[in-house]
């Protein structure tokens, strides 16, 4: 509707800059779309197929998705405030050695350990 208007007021004598004001958006838009509508006529003003990669889960599975996160962290933070802690700071002081699995190298746990013992008066 908005685009036609702009093709109706061009018509009328109109410039860009007062078209703009009237329909109340930018001088770059009404250009664009003149120059649309008298390179393609009627069907220029069309709006053009959806581009892109088309969405893998509908919007209603989104918002439930999330929905999910947020209260799991809510249930998550009610607990560690029963239990005395704080959500993550449990999580945080865990410590997980992977080492470099395809390099020969060996997580910490894996290794031979050497008592403190000897450590110590060598």
């Amino acid at each position: 509707m908005m685009r036609a208007r702009m093709i109706e007021l061009s018509w009328s004598g109109l410039r860009v800059p007062a078209i703009a004001v009237e329909l109340d958006c930018s001088q770059k838009t009404v250009r664009c779309w003149l120059h649309r509508f008298n390179r393609s006529g009627l069907q220029g003003l069309e709006d053009l197929g959806v581009q892109g990669r088309k969405r893998r889960i509908t919007e209603e599975d989104r918002s439930r998705i999330i929905f999910l996160v947020k209260n799991r962290a809510a249930r998550a933070a009610e607990v560690g405030a029963r239990r005395g802690t704080v959500g993550l700071r449990r999580v945080r002081a865990i410590r997980v050695d992977v080492g470099f699995p395809g390099r020969g190298s060996a997580g910490r746990r894996d290794r031979p350990r050497t008592p403190k013992t000897e450590w110590r008066r060598s």
